[in-house]
């Protein structure tokens, strides 16, 4: 029966911890910035909330990139030498088949890894956000609801969806500076 599953979020998913977490990061940035006598950035208080699990996050991309390099390029390679040479040694054939599942294996773990976590911190940071919108938007007098709604909608996705597409940028450089 569907009544007796337990559908509760972890609490660190939560809309409630993420703004206390944004909140508590963007209250210290606005002191910082008032002491340096600068305007606080809100990307530093995301960076603080969340900057040390995206960098973490980032290991997942750079296994799935050495697990794509070697199935897709080198185990490649090493397999057309194997045919061209017209070998009779079968383990030395098993052994590149082997190689190339697990590397297929690895490579979609960690690209699955990766978009999932990125998709949960991004998640994460545009409830945030978007908490910390309506906060502000319940205290202003002159409020328009179309701006508060483009801006805790489109904005706040687009901020979620970076936490995915940064990872894309880094390596895509280190690919290209690579090949």
């Amino acid at each position: 029966d569907l009544r007796d599953l337990s559908f509760s979020l972890r609490k660190k998913d939560t809309c409630q911890y993420n703004d206390e977490v944004l909140e508590k990061n963007w209250s210290k940035e606005k002191e910082k910035a008032a002491k340096e006598n600068r305007l606080p950035k809100i990307r530093r208080a995301i960076f603080k909330s969340y900057g040390a699990l995206f960098l973490l996050n980032g290991v997942w991309k750079i296994v799935w990139g050495i697990s794509l390099w070697v199935g897709a390029y080198w185990l490649l390679k090493q397999t057309i030498s194997y045919v061209r040479a017209k070998s009779t040694d079968q383990l030395a054939g098993h052994m590149y088949a082997l190689g190339f599942f697990l590397s297929s294996a690895v490579s979609t773990i960690a690209i699955n890894q990766l978009i999932y976590t990125s998709g949960r911190l991004g998640l994460r940071a545009k409830s945030a956000l978007m908490t910390q919108i309506f906060k502000k938007s319940l205290v202003l007098t002159k409020v328009e609801d179309g701006n508060i709604v483009n801006l805790a909608s489109n904005d706040c996705q687009k901020i979620a969806d970076s936490f995915t597409n940064l990872h894309y940028l880094w390596s895509a450089v280190l690919e290209v500076i690579g090949k």
